[in-house]
Order: C-alpha cells, then structure tokens, then sequence
C-alpha cells in the first residue's frame, strides 16, 4: 500500500537548530553534544535514555515522507532548573558544575543558553524571564527557513498546504502551534511564577489585571504571525508547571523537581478569560486549545466550556496532541489515582492522568477533534508493557520488541476505537509523535525516518493482530477484527498515518472556519 505521505500533529522540528551558538539551517541534524561525555557516575543515569540527536530535522522528514508537520513552538520553563534542595545538595556534593553540561546533553541546545536558563532561578532571581520574545523569536527562525528553503514552508491555510504537497515529493509543509502557554508570558523575576491560585482567581486582584492584559496583548501578537495567516491552528494550554492559567497533571516522578504548585487545580479566572480570548474571533481567527498536559480537574471544567460553545451553536473541535489512553471509564475514575510508580506495576497501559480516558475519546469524538498518539517510552506503557519490552531489549530479541511497541500503539488505538464503539472512532486518531521534544522514545522508531517502517508494522498488524490478554475486548483476534467494523487493514492505515490530519485539515484550517465559524466540506 502506498501512503503519499505521513502528517504529524505534534513535534518540534524547530527546537534545537533554533537554540544552537549559530543560527542552524532546519535542515540539518544536531548530533549528541560533547557534554554529554562530560556527565559523571552522578548525572549520567539522568540522561541515559533521552533521545539526543535530532528526530525531525527536515532532512529526515524528506526521507521519512513526513510532509505535513504542525511544528510545536516552545519555550523551556525556568523551573525545569529549579532543582529541589535535597537535588541542589546531591548536585553540589557529588557532581559540582553538572547542571549545566546535564542541560546541554539532553536538549542539544548551546551551552550560554543553559547557562542563562540555570541562573534565572539562581543569580539573576530578580531579573525579567521573558518568555514571549523566545516564542516569537523562534517563530521568526520558522520564517527565516520557509524563506530560505525552496522544500520547507509554513503554510497559512488548507489549499496552500495542497499546493505545496503539489509542487514536488520533497516539499514539507509546516503549520505554527505553541506548547504551553506560559510561552506567551513576562515574568518581573524569578517569584512571580509562583503567583497563587487564589491571586489570578479573583478579578479585582491587581495580578489579575496585570497578566490579564499581558495575555489578551500576547494573544493578539500572535493571532498576526504572518498577517493572521501564521496564527498558531493550536496551543497546548498547560505544560509541566503552574501558568497562572489552570492545574497541570503530573508528569514527572523524580525527586529533582517539584510540580506541586497548582498540580491538580482547575481553571483560574484568569485562565478562563485567556481561554475565551483564544477561541474569539473578533481579535483574528480563532487558536484551538489542546488540552495535553491539563490537569483532571482542569480538563472536566474545560469539557463544560466547550459544551456551552456547542450549545451556542459555535462547536470547536477538541485536540489532545500527544498522548496516550489510560483504559479508565471516566475522568472521576482518574481523579481517584495517585499517578505513582506502583500503580503501573499491574496495568498494561498508562493509567496516569496525563493521559485520557474513554469519556474524554467520546467528546472528542463529539467535537470532530483529534487524539495524536506519541512515540513515548514512558508516557505510552504501563508496567505489564514496560516489563514485556525490558525483558526483550535485555535478551537482544529485537522483533519481539518491535512487535510490542507495534501491539502498544495498537492497542492503544482500538482502545479509542472500542471506546467510541463504531468505525468513526478510527476517524479521530493519528500521530501526535512529540519527536525533538526532550523525551524517552520508543526503541525501534528512533526518529521519523522510521514512519515508513511504522507503516508497515501497522499493516502487518491489521492484516495478523496480536491478541492482548491484558486488555478487555482485545484477547482474541476476533474481538481485534469487529474493531475494525469493517473497514479494511489499508483503509485503516491511511486513516491514522495521514488522512485524518487531512481531513480535519480540511474542516478547520482556512478563514472560513477559522474566523467566520464555516466548517469545510471534506473532498476525497
């Protein structure tokens, strides 16, 4: 079966050529940076198993037929280098000057850039962490290479998308997203991002107002990237740490860092005026939110608002861009877990509540929106599958592996699918890889030169599943088969490796859509 092309609706091809000492072409690989021989006994463990080298590079993009790319814009938090004191203390003790070469080797990035990253939460706590002007300066860098490069371009709409795809098999298309919204903020120094809850809670509250009016300025900005036709189709509305927008899930059980403030919380009213902010059309076209990252409790109250659009006869489709499933029923059945390493031991997926359930798979389903699956060692499997992996990269058994990784994906797949209960469920699912985005990848799909290979392993499962007796509705093939309601092995594929990215495409990514409220009719 021939697929013209693979679309990926979350990476960051963009990320580590923009940060190098010299502005690097994005085409480019960035290899594994000298520091990381630098780690000792100490901090080396840390690093192991991040992917180093560059994924997403456009030149691997050509070669993988990755051509439709919605390239993830993303300033670091600072708090990633707020370390915990017992972690200050163990660094200090036993790998003084490490944190710096510890930054370099797992990001790729220059060297003075973690050096500033460090000290903004050391020496320079009372100077100004301007995350915007890193936002929009490597939005400017994604222009600068469209410019640059005859086969890379960012692109403004659906019917210029297929006019690059057109112009020759090398071409790559690029559409603007952001992850995070703390990358639209200026913080006066250090403290400031540990505003309380309560502070941008009540809107008489002078931080309120003042982030309030920084939100609704920088939202503006960005809705006038390339005249309006540059807006970001998407942003990840949290990411690891308190935005003074709404509660985060956790996503990291390391005692290095902490994640408490705000971990849990909903949305502040500050929150859910940037929120109505984004999705208004009268300061340019509309920004999809994209609830990866959000907390349970934040992604329950978001539910709420997007039903009230709904009912307003104004339905936006719901994104969740990178992620897994969780297998859980319901969001309560989330909220009831600890997010701790035990409660993996006997799960065969990740029944964190970072990742969905199958409530949320129905209202994305409902909305016309989209579940990108990731490439993620630690976000995708739970323990059973963890063990199943281990067990085979110990003992060299590399098909085995491969064929669980395959099994993983799939599985988490038709566990949307079954949650939907009807073919349209295969409708909503495709690739959400989060490539060159500082992460644990599978071991057999080492960047997205890997896609057509993926294909194939997709296929070979369509056509002769893996029956899984660890999950209900997937212990014999029969039960796999009725999943496909259907449709055939090659249609499937399609679907997920690049027709759905299409056809939502299709639907929402023009001004019709986007500032007038006209969903577009999808053509074959």
């Amino acid at each position: 079966m021939a697929i013209p092309y693979f679309a990926d609706i979350h990476c960051h091809p963009s990320m580590k050529p923009f940060r190098q000492e010299q502005e690097t072409n994005i085409f480019e690989t960035i290899e594994v940076q000298p520091e990381c021989q630098k780690l000792n006994i100490f901090t080396r463990p840390v690093a192991r198993d991040i992917v180093k080298e560059s994924q997403t590079n456009i030149s691997k993009c050509q070669q993988g037929k990755l051509r439709v790319i919605l390239a993830s814009i993303y300033t670091p938090e600072r708090k990633f280098f707020d370390l915990t004191n017992l972690f200050e203390f163990l660094l200090d003790t036993f790998a003084p000057s490490q944190t710096v070469n510890l930054g370099v080797c797992m990001t790729g990035f220059r060297r003075s850039l973690i050096e500033e990253y460090v000290d903004a939460h050391d020496k320079n706590r009372d100077k100004p962490i301007d995350h915007f002007s890193e936002t929009q300066k490597e939005y400017e860098y994604l222009v600068r290479q469209s410019e640059q490069n005859k086969d890379f371009h960012l692109v403004g709409d659906y019917a210029e998308l297929q006019q690059i795809l057109n112009q020759s098999e090398d071409t790559v298309a690029a559409i603007p997203t952001i992850e995070g919204m703390h990358s639209l903020t200026v913080f006066k120094d250090f403290e400031q991002q540990n505003i309380p809850f309560e502070a941008v809670n009540d809107t008489t509250n002078p931080y309120y107002e003042h982030f309030a009016l920084q939100y609704q300025i920088n939202i503006g900005r960005i809705k006038q990237w390339g005249n309006g036709r540059h807006a970001p189709l998407f942003i990840t509305y949290t990411h690891y740490f308190w935005n003074l927008l709404c509660g985060h899930a956790k996503a990291l059980d390391t005692p290095a860092l902490s994640q408490k403030l705000a971990l849990g919380k909903g949305f502040s009213q500050l929150g859910k005026t940037a929120l109505h902010a984004l999705l208004s059309r009268e300061n340019g076209r509309r920004i999809l939110p994209d609830i990866k990252h959000m907390s349970v409790q934040a992604r329950k109250e978001f539910f709420g608002i997007w039903r009230s659009y709904q009912q307003q006869g104004d339905n936006f489709p719901i994104i969740c861009s990178h992620t897994a499933v969780t297998g859980k029923a319901t969001l309560n059945d989330l909220a009831d877990d600890k997010d701790s390493r035990n409660e993996l031991d006997n799960a065969y997926f990740n029944t964190w509540s970072i990742n969905i359930a199958d409530e949320e798979v129905h209202y994305i389903h409902e909305s016309g929106g989209l579940v990108g699956l990731i490439f993620h060692d630690e976000r995708m499997p739970g323990g059973i599958s963890q063990k199943i992996i281990r067990d085979a990269k110990e003992c060299g058994e590399f098909q085995k592996m491969r064929d669980e990784y395959v099994r993983l994906w799939m599985s988490n797949a038709l566990q949307i699918v079954k949650a939907v209960g009807q073919a349209s469920g295969w409708d909503i699912i495709c690739i959400g890889s989060d490539y060159d985005g500082v992460m644990n990848g599978f071991d057999v799909y080492f960047d997205v030169m890997s896609y057509p290979d993926f294909q194939n392993h997709v296929i070979q499962y369509l056509h002769r599943p893996i029956v899984n007796p660890y999950v209900e509705g997937l212990k014999t093939v029969e039960e796999i088969k009725a999943l496909y309601f259907g449709l055939t092995p090659d249609q499937i594929a399609e679907k997920i490796l690049y027709k759905n990215v299409d056809n939502f495409l299709q639907r929402f990514y023009h001004d019709g859509y986007l500032k007038n409220g006209q969903v577009g009719n999808i053509v074959a």
